[in-house]
């Protein structure tokens, strides 16, 4: 399998392949650029590091979740009914709400 055809193809397999990789590398991103404290705060909370990536990982999973959310109703729900169809006006409402 190719870069190329891994990248474009229209396959339910690939599809999914290519999803799972881009929010596993969007979990990654989130838990080790994303603190699980305030800055300032690493002084008062004396935590290991374990603890500190435990926090991380669990803040990194909730957000990702969130956005998983807010992604997909988007991407196959309202881009397809509403903005392809150039009924603006309902999709940014419903976009909105």
């Amino acid at each position: 399998m190719s870069l190329h055809e891994f990248i474009f193809s229209d396959r339910q397999k690939k599809r999914i392949g290519r999803h799972a990789v881009l929010w596993i590398l969007c979990y990654a991103y989130l838990v080790i650029c994303n603190p699980p404290y305030a800055a300032g705060g690493q002084d008062e909370l004396k935590m290991t590091a374990v603890t500190f990536y435990q926090i991380a990982s669990l803040r990194g999973l909730f957000s990702l979740l969130g956005q998983m959310v807010f992604c997909y109703p988007l991407l196959y729900i309202l881009m397809p009914v509403y903005f392809w169809k150039k009924k603006y006006i309902q999709f940014i409402s419903l976009l909105l709400l």
